[in-house]
């Protein structure tokens, strides 16, 4: 999510429970490719040195990861023996504002479902990540228009979420 425009500049979609950081490096490279942007913030779960060193080597961009996955420290006073994450350990004080920008991913999400529902509509998989991918276009065609200086953004006349056919769909699979 670009904190200026709060627009979504790259999804992955997949099935989970499983570990988000996996997908780390091909979400941030996608998302730099449509806008250079200096500094990406992430949380504890994309902490890691490996991760660190693409945003500064092949990004050229600063990571801001909180430096506490892991098992717990003995001691208060240690660090983490690799550069990137040593760094962030000892300077995260200087951090914690930029870091602090990260409620804007939580509002996003939290919006995207208050708009457009919390469950999804399509059975099969494929269905699922392509409607996925819609909720997303929707989302950028959105606030694209609010941008624009439109009140209210819409998809082919109507607004996704407020159509009688979605809202029914959703109720069913509520239950």
């Amino acid at each position: 999510i670009d904190t200026d425009s709060h627009i979504c500049l790259a999804t992955f979609t997949d099935r989970g429970p499983k570990p988000d950081d996996l997908e780390f490096h091909e979400v941030a490279r996608e998302a730099h490719s449509r806008h250079r942007f200096k500094a990406l913030t992430g949380d504890v779960g994309y902490d890691g040195e490996h991760h660190h060193a693409f945003l500064a080597r092949e990004l050229k961009v600063m990571g801001i990861i909180p430096p506490r996955r892991g098992r717990p420290p003995r001691s208060r006073h240690h660090q983490p023996p690799t550069p990137f994450r040593g760094f962030w350990h000892r300077h995260w004080s200087a951090a914690e504002p930029l870091y602090g920008q990260r409620w804007q991913i939580e509002t996003h999400f939290s919006m995207e479902k208050r708009q457009l529902g919390s469950c999804l509509c399509a059975r099969r998989r494929y269905s699922q990540d392509r409607e996925t991918d819609l909720r997303a276009l929707v989302d950028r065609c959105d606030l694209a228009a609010i941008g624009a200086g439109c009140t209210h953004a819409t998809i082919a006349g109507r607004h996704l979420a407020g159509s009688a056919r979605y809202r029914a769909n959703a109720r069913r699979m509520r239950r």
